[in-house]
C-alpha cells in the first residue's frame, strides 16, 4: 500500500514536471514566432521602400525633371526613415526644395545611391542566410585554415561581390542572418 502510494507520489510529481516544460516549450515557441513576424514585417518594409524608390527613379528616367523633383522631394519628406536620414546627416531635404540642375543631379543620385545600398543589404543578407556556413566550411577544408581566417576570407569574397558594402555593415548582416539561421535550423524548417 505504501508503494503504490509512493509510487502515485512521484507520478505527480513528474507529470507537474513535464507540465511546466511543456508550457516553457510554449512561451518559447510563441518568443520565435513573434521574433519570425517581426523579421518579416521589417522585410517588408524595406521591400516597400525599395519599390517607391525604383518608382522615383523611374519617374526621374521619364519625366520632366523638375516635376519630378518636386514629387520626390514631397515623397521623401513624408516618407524618410529615420535610417536613412542617419546615414545622409549633411544633405538637408529643405535646401533640396529649391533646386538647380546640379542639385537635382545630387538628389538622383542619392535615391539610386540609397536604392542600391538597400538592395545590396538584402542581398548580403540572403547570400549570408544560405551559404555563410557552408562557405567557411569550404575555405576552411580546401585552404587548411582555420575558421577565423575562413571568416575573412569569405568576408572578402562577399565584399568583391559588393563593393558599395562597408566591412562593418557587412558583418552586423551576416551575423544577423546566421542568428536567424540558427534559429531555423533549431525549430526546423518543417515546421515554419
Amino acid at each position: 500500500m505504501t508503494s503504490v502510494k509512493t509510487e502515485n507520489k512521484q507520478l505527480k510529481q513528474t507529470l507537474e514536471e513535464h507540465g511546466a516544460r511543456f508550457t516553457n516549450l510554449e512561451q518559447k515557441d510563441k518568443e520565435k514566432t513573434n521574433l519570425i513576424a517581426k523579421l518579416e514585417q521589417n522585410d517588408k518594409e524595406k521591400t516597400d521602400l525599395i519599390a517607391k524608390l525604383e518608382y522615383d527613379i523611374s519617374l526621374i528616367k521619364g519625366q520632366d525633371k523638375s516635376m519630378v523633383c518636386n514629387q520626390i522631394i514631397t515623397n521623401v519628406s513624408q516618407d524618410v526613415e529615420p535610417g536613412i536620414s542617419d546615414l545622409y546627416p549633411d544633405i538637408d531635404i529643405s535646401n533640396i526644395k529649391s533646386s538647380i540642375p546640379s542639385e537635382q543631379k545630387k538628389k538622383q543620385g542619392l535615391i539610386q545611391e540609397i536604392s542600391t545600398s538597400i538592395k545590396d543589404q538584402n542581398n548580403i543578407t540572403r547570400i549570408s542566410q544560405n551559404n555563410f556556413k557552408d562557405m567557411v566550411k569550404d575555405f576552411m577544408a580546401n585552404d587548411r585554415v582555420g575558421e577565423k581566417k575562413a571568416k575573412g576570407q569569405v568576408y572578402d569574397f562577399i565584399i568583391q561581390q559588393f563593393p558599395n558594402t562597408k566591412c562593418e555593415n557587412l558583418y552586423k548582416q551576416t551575423q544577423k542572418a546566421l542568428r536567424v539561421y540558427n534559429l531555423f535550423e533549431k525549430i526546423g524548417m518543417n515546421k515554419i
